[in-house]
C-alpha cells in the first residue's frame, strides 16, 4: 500500500524545528501515513470523522488570534520576518521558499482565524486529508479559501492541534472559477490512496 508520509528526524541537529518543517513528500516504511486527495480518491468516512477533528481544532485555537503557523508556513505565506534568522537560514537551505503564485502578484497569504476556518472546513472545501496507517483518525486536512481573493485560491494544511503546517495559493480560471485537480507531480500522485482500505 502506497502512502504519502512525513519523515521526522528528532536528532539534536534538528532541534527547534516543527512538524511543518518536515512536511516532505517521500515514501518510506519508517513512519507511514495514508494520504487522500479529493481528485484521486475521497472516502465517504471522512465526513463522519470531520466533526471530531473540528472539535479538537476549536479547543486548541484562540477565538481572537490567528492559528499558529509553523516556520515553514510563515515563509511560504510571506511572513519571513517572523522566523528566527538561524532557523530561516536552515529552512532556505532545505528549499523552503515563498509561495511563488501569491508572490508574483505581491499578495501575502492571509493568516487564518478560527472563525474563518469554521466557514471553510465544510467537507466540500477539503481537498486532502491524512491518517495513520489503517486508521480513520484525521491527522490533518487541507482547506481551501476560494472567496477572499478575486484572482487566487488559498490552501491551508491544518493539523489537529490547530496549526497551519504549510500553505500555498493557486490561480483561479479567467472566469473566476477554480476546481480541485490531481497533483501533476508523478511521484506525489503515486503516493495517494486510490482505493478503500480494509478497515
Amino acid at each position: 500500500m502506497k502512502a504519502f508520509i512525513w519523515v521526522i528526524d528528532y536528532s539534536s541537529s534538528m532541534s527547534g524545528f516543527t512538524i511543518g518543517d518536515f512536511y516532505i513528500d517521500v515514501q518510506t516504511d519508517a513512519v507511514p501515513f495514508y494520504y487522500y486527495h479529493r481528485a484521486v480518491y475521497w472516502p465517504s468516512w471522512i465526513q463522519d470523522e470531520l466533526p471530531t477533528f473540528q472539535r479538537q481544532v476549536t479547543q486548541m485555537t484562540s477565538p481572537k488570534k490567528p492559528l499558529k503557523l509553523t516556520a515553514t508556513a510563515r515563509i511560504q505565506m510571506g511572513y519571513p520576518h517572523e522566523v528566527n534568522a538561524d532557523h530561516k537560514k536552515d529552512l532556505y537551505q532545505r528549499g523552503i521558499k515563498r509561495d511563488a503564485v501569491s508572490a508574483k502578484v505581491t499578495t501575502t497569504i492571509p493568516k487564518l482565524y478560527r472563525q474563518d476556518l469554521q466557514k471553510l472546513w465544510v467537507e466540500s472545501n477539503l481537498i486532502t486529508a491524512s491518517t495513520p496507517t489503517n486508521s480513520h483518525f484525521l491527522r490533518d486536512v487541507t482547506v481551501v479559501d476560494t472567496e477572499s481573493n478575486e484572482a487566487l485560491v488559498f490552501c491551508y494544511v491544518v493539523s489537529r492541534k490547530g496549526h497551519v503546517l504549510t500553505a500555498w495559493s493557486e490561480l483561479k480560471n479567467r472566469d473566476g472559477t477554480w476546481s480541485c485537480r490531481a497533483p501533476k507531480d508523478f511521484t506525489k500522485l503515486l503516493s495517494l490512496q486510490t482505493k478503500p482500505l480494509n478497515n
